[in-house]
């Protein structure tokens, strides 16, 4: 069965999520002979990130909040965390893709 638009979005929003929790969960696996620390944190964002990205390709609740979270938080890292939260958070809400959003 074919996506409509909006599911298109949703979904390519999941798999964006998804790809930067590969690229952290890689980074820590490379940082872990160097620093412990710094491969220990690199691993629990790719945790926290693949957790959002299956909530959001779910259609979890708490996939979209978990996403807005993340959106609101990348707002101040300017200029291309700011213009890709700006442009992420419009969509959605021009788009009221909330309404995908209503399993818990």
């Amino acid at each position: 069965m074919p996506l409509d638009e909006d599911e298109t979005i949703i979904a390519n929003a999941a798999y964006c999520i998804g790809a930067v929790a590969a690229f952290f969960l890689v980074s820590g696996i490379a940082f872990y002979g160097d620093s412990k620390e710094l491969a220990y944190f690199a691993i629990s964002m790719a945790s926290l990130w693949g957790l959002i990205a299956i909530g959001v390709y779910h259609h979890q609740k708490w996939g979209y909040y978990g996403l807005k979270a993340i959106l609101y938080l990348m707002l101040p890292s300017y200029p291309i965390g700011t213009y890709i939260a700006r442009r992420t958070l419009k969509n959605f809400e021009e788009r009221n893709l909330k309404r995908f959003f209503v399993k818990s």
